[in-house]
């Protein structure tokens, strides 16, 4: 019985080689790059310390309504509060397998397929990753859901409060631009120097927010005719990330075009998509051994007649602070019951 991991026939008896176009198709995915906006731990992570790693905060003092001090009297003392956050490292990939048969008598070069089809998928499966443990967790405690065209409800405990009642619009943008400003006082998202860019990332300021999105809450908003002159004013030199679509409000948009990590119509109306709103401080990323693309020339035994090719890395993610308080928040979840 045939081995399908070994694809000794491919659907037909691909290896008679009969009459096969030179050019093989690659079914592709749409671009993702969420990972590219984590930002390592700080200090990083070595190897032979743990499958843990932990990082310290220090909390606000409290505001003080008058810090006027009696000439003779003591100096009040407060004491700093400190918290801290856990991440544990996980290893992860995935190998595609081919004997020396298939090497030998197929007519492309099976090593350069498979390096092209398992660094995409490594980078989708990072994405993914990225998304469901950091961009998209209940650790973002901060939800919003638009409750009209104009109105914004947000919960405080990592889940949607209300049902969505109309698309994303530039109103619910603004008001969320002055939440992160105003009330949370979430600082703006710091840009990687050119050395350590990853990669959607170029040079520019440290100005804006970001928001990722799936392209559902983006095509809403273009419908508004001052969001869209605004888009057609927005030169390339002003676009300062891969599928970046609009900037309002002190919020670079990114379009994610795919369903495993942001997806569309995310409520039973079909009124809104997956988003985040984030600046500096977002999603943490620990590292201990880099994905990377492996090949191992006996996989298994048979005398070195079955190979594979993988990508292994051990690494995790995680938002570096899980909380809803000012100064503490870094992120705002857009969902919906």
């Amino acid at each position: 019985m045939a081995d399908e991991h070994l694809w000794t026939d491919l659907g037909g008896g691909l290896l008679g080689n009969h009459q096969i176009a030179d050019d093989m198709l690659t079914a592709m995915y749409g671009e993702c790059r969420v990972s590219a906006f984590a930002r390592p731990v700080p200090g990083g992570m070595k190897k032979n310390a743990g499958d843990n790693i932990t990082w310290y905060h220090n909390l606000p003092i409290p505001d003080s309504l008058d810090g006027s001090l009696e000439e003779t009297g003591e100096i009040p003392v407060r004491m700093l509060a400190f918290g801290k956050r856990s991440m544990d490292v996980t290893e992860h990939g995935v190998a595609l397998q081919f004997s020396h048969k298939l090497e030998t008598l197929f007519k492309f070069k099976i090593d350069q397929i498979f390096k092209e089809r398992l660094a995409q998928h490594q980078a989708e499966t990072m994405d993914n990753e990225a998304t469901r443990d950091g961009f998209l967790s209940s650790d973002v405690k901060i939800v919003a859901t638009p409750t009209s065209l104009t109105g914004l409800t947000f919960g405080t405990g990592g889940a949607p409060v209300a049902t969505a009642a109309a698309p994303m619009t530039k109103d619910h943008v603004k008001k969320i631009s002055a939440y992160m400003w105003d009330t949370i006082h979430v600082p703006f998202y710091t840009r990687p120097s050119k050395k350590g860019n990853i990669g959607n990332q170029g040079e520019g300021g440290n100005d804006h927010y970001v928001c990722l999105s799936a392209g559902g809450n983006i095509e809403n908003l273009l419908l508004d005719p001052d969001v869209a002159s605004w888009q057609k004013a927005m030169g390339k030199g002003d676009m300062l990330y891969r599928n970046e679509q609009c900037n309002l409000h002190n919020i670079r948009f990114v379009r994610i075009n795919r369903q495993n990590a942001f997806a569309d119509e995310i409520d039973d109306n079909g009124l809104i998509s997956d988003a985040v709103f984030f600046g500096a401080e977002a999603v943490a990323y620990a590292e201990v051994e880099t994905p990377s693309l492996r090949m191992q020339p006996n996989w298994g035994a048979r005398g070195g007649l079955l190979h594979a090719m993988f990508w292994y890395g051990i690494y995790n993610y995680a938002p570096f602070w899980n909380f809803s308080d000012d100064g503490l928040a870094k992120m705002i979840r857009f969902s919906s019951l």
